[in-house]
């Protein structure tokens, strides 16, 4: 790949998935130690030449991993990048708001290096944004041809990473570890200032750092999802509002008073319950702490005097 640098719980809301679609989910875990990552779990993750089962292929390794016990591990031979080139396709999207989010882990001496695609299309690509981790520690950033080295990263832990687009108003940001490090017009071309197209085509992972050195990079725990639909779903009464959304560390839950016994659930995309509580008396204001739940959609539901409603989420 040419470089210029360098959760909805389904059966509980299956009648309100739109806006929920997810385009790729994944935390290796279910599969062999040392397989090939595109050539084992399939679509929608291919190569950058789109063949499967050679030297372009990362693979499933139990060296880290930030859930479970497996992650993706990328290596490149030279500072210059590759072979490993792994692209997850997401369909050429023009419509609608997505949320890409995955963890990562960098060694220490090491960079790592992804970028998004409006389309792709081998060597006729075109980029919408390209981020390196330098090894020296630093998150690079290319816009409009434009680098700029927008935060830090830390070596040896794992840390979160996503990014926002919105398609219907053109515009994307960029966070690491919940923070916003950039906003930027989604349409514009990451390598120059005339190309621009409108459409999420594909995240790219290449083992590249930035070209000051080679890349070692862990990936873990990837959610791309639409997220246009997030919001109050059902209030009857009983949710007024919940934010920040998408949250961090914690959501704070608008409530009608009511002196009624009740209680509060939050459940996972396959609609289990991952915190609960009772609800608290003639209080309008809940607090829920989320930190401990992993990146992806989830739903608040209350229940309370005979009446339910759910507030959808999505913890980054």
């Amino acid at each position: 790949m040419r470089t210029t640098l360098l959760c909805i719980p389904l059966v509980l809301l299956a009648g309100q998935a739109q806006g929920q679609e997810i385009l790729a989910q994944e935390n290796f875990d279910a599969h062999p130690v040392g397989s090939l990552i595109a050539q084992t779990i399939g679509a929608p993750w291919t190569t950058w030449s789109t063949t499967v089962g050679t030297n372009e292929e990362a693979t499933i390794s139990d060296e880290q991993a930030a859930s479970g016990t497996n992650s993706g591990k990328w290596v490149s031979t030279a500072a210059t990048g590759g072979p490993v080139d792994m692209v997850v396709q997401l369909g050429n999207r023009t419509t609608g708001t997505w949320s890409i989010g995955f963890k990562m882990y960098i060694p220490t001496g090491k960079g790592a290096y992804f970028n998004l695609l409006h389309d792709f299309a081998g060597a006729n690509s075109l980029w919408a944004t390209e981020i390196s981790f330098l090894p020296e520690g630093d998150i690079r950033m290319l816009v409009q041809g434009a680098p700029a080295i927008v935060d830090s990263y830390t070596h040896d832990s794992w840390f979160d990473v996503h990014i926002l687009v919105d398609l219907d108003a053109d515009n994307a940001e960029f966070a690491i570890n919940g923070n916003v490090l950039n906003n930027w017009t989604f349409s514009w071309d990451a390598q120059n200032t005339t190309d621009d197209l409108l459409q999420l085509g594909a995240l790219n992972f290449y083992a590249y750092a930035g070209g000051t050195g080679t890349a070692t990079y862990y990936i873990d725990d990837l959610l791309v999802a639409g997220v246009s639909g997030i919001g109050i779903a059902e209030t009857n009464g009983l949710v007024k509002g919940l934010y920040p959304n998408p949250a961090t560390d914690k959501i704070e839950v608008q409530l009608e008073p009511s002196n009624g016994p009740g209680q509060w659930v939050v459940r996972d995309l396959m609609g289990r319950s991952v915190i609960q509580g009772v609800l608290p008396n003639l209080n309008d204001r809940l607090v829920v702490e989320v930190s401990a739940l992993r990146s992806g959609i989830y739903a608040f539901e209350v229940a309370q005097a005979g009446q339910r409603a759910t507030a959808r989420f999505m913890k980054r």
